[in-house]
């Protein structure tokens, strides 16, 4: 017993001797002492530690993003409304448009009225813009709405005249230019004597249609207009799409007179100058449809491969339920219809098409050039109607410059592969 008692003593001393603090001789620090101080006795940053050894503690501030718009004071030279790049291009395009008609003694009336507004569009609380068109004053409206009465138009002829636009491209601003110069040798007569007024309604047919119309004009053969109107859009939904000009009567009711299709798959940024034939308005919806096609003539079989690849600017409805579409071929001889083929039923993404198929024709044994080729395009509803959109008719007797040309190439050139872009009508 005694020798457990005396173990306990034992270890309780040595675990007591490993509790007590070992004394340690306080070092003093010794500071780098140079031969010249000006002012500061000791080390600056050892004097700013905590004493007793503590650590230095580190915050890191919460940022909050912030943005502070310059006023007009910190840039004079600043104006408001369009950027510079935008600005310039303006100036630039404004001289173009004045300095070629400036000899001339209506050069003043080349600026519309939609040009000057442009160049007083610096309003401080615009904050952004989609376009620059011309927007009509409302007392030169007003007065207009009230003067337009029982003036009518009488047609005559097929050439209705023709309408000059120009095109380009700003890839930098992203940014497409319209210009509407003039209508020319108009064949439209007023019934009254008193000569009736027109304006020109634009429509870039998106699947959400951009709409821009000029300022009212006196009726002439050749009516000048000279406007300019500027929209930020991307080329590629432009290159899919087409512009829809409407020649326009104003009296009680607006009435379109004549209208012109123009595809936008050229677009770039070279201007370019077209001379649209206005034509009769037609109601299809298919106005500005495109197909595109690919020919190949193969005379040791006596057939002709047609492929077709896709179709772009379809009719977009507001129905839920999306037509398809499908496009069929027929092949015409001296004799009447020879051969006839049809595309597979395809539903539209954004406009577009993409069907592929490749189809043989059988020609005429006799004469292959006289043969015609025409092709239709259908939307096909959920209860099995067929609406015809429109049709691009090749041959020597095409409906269109381009389809004739197309048809000649392919017959002239055999086992060569033409393909082309066609606008259906």
């Amino acid at each position: 017993m005694e020798c457990i008692k005396n173990c306990c003593k034992r270890f309780s001393k040595k675990q007591g001797k490993e509790t007590e603090p070992e004394e340690t001789e306080d070092i003093p620090v010794q500071l780098p002492v140079t031969s010249k101080q000006w002012g500061v006795q000791e080390d600056y940053l050892l004097s700013k530690m905590p004493p007793g050894g503590r650590e230095v503690p580190f915050v890191l501030p919460t940022l909050k993003a912030s943005y502070v718009q310059p006023g007009a004071s910190t840039f004079p030279n600043l104006d408001y409304g369009m950027p510079g790049p935008a600005r310039c291009a303006y100036a630039q395009r404004k001289a173009e448009l004045v300095t070629p008609d400036a000899s001339k003694a209506d050069a003043g009336e080349r600026l519309s009225q939609s040009m000057s507004e442009l160049n007083s569009f610096h309003s401080p609380q615009m904050k952004s813009y989609n376009s620059m068109s011309s927007v009509l004053s409302t007392p030169t409206f007003t007065t207009d709405s009230i003067n337009r009465s029982t003036e009518s138009f009488s047609l005559f002829g097929d050439d209705l005249g023709s309408l000059c636009v120009r095109l380009s491209y700003q890839e930098e601003m992203e940014q497409v230019w319209i210009t509407l110069v003039q209508c020319s040798q108009l064949n439209l007569t007023a019934n009254d004597a008193k000569k009736p007024k027109i304006q020109i309604k634009g429509v870039i047919t998106l699947p959400k249609p951009v709409k821009f119309q000029t300022s009212v004009k006196q009726y002439s053969q050749d009516t000048s207009f000279m406007e300019t109107f500027v929209f930020a859009l991307s080329l590629q939904s432009l290159r899919c799409s087409a512009l829809l000009l409407k020649l326009q009567k104003q009296g009680g009711k607006k009435r379109t007179m004549a209208e012109c299709v123009l595809s936008l798959r050229s677009l770039g940024p070279q201007e370019t100058e077209h001379r649209l034939p206005l034509k009769l308005p037609c109601k299809s919806p298919g106005r500005g449809c495109e197909l595109h096609l690919a020919t190949c003539f193969q005379p040791v079989c006596r057939r002709m491969q047609v492929r077709v690849l896709a179709a772009q600017n379809l009719p977009t409805g507001s129905s839920p339920l999306l037509p398809a579409y499908t496009v069929t071929l027929e092949m015409y001889g001296t004799a009447g219809p020879l051969t006839k083929k049809k595309t597979r039923a395809l539903k539209a993404t954004r406009g577009q098409c993409q069907w592929n198929d490749t189809f043989y024709l059988d020609l005429d044994a006799l004469d292959a050039a006289a043969c015609t080729l025409s092709i239709k395009l259908f939307s096909c509803c959920s209860i099995k109607r067929k609406n015809c959109i429109g049709q691009v008719h090749l041959g020597l007797d095409g409906l269109t410059q381009e389809a004739v040309e197309h048809w000649k190439d392919t017959v002239e050139h055999p086992e060569k592969v033409v393909e082309a872009w066609h606008t259906v009508t």
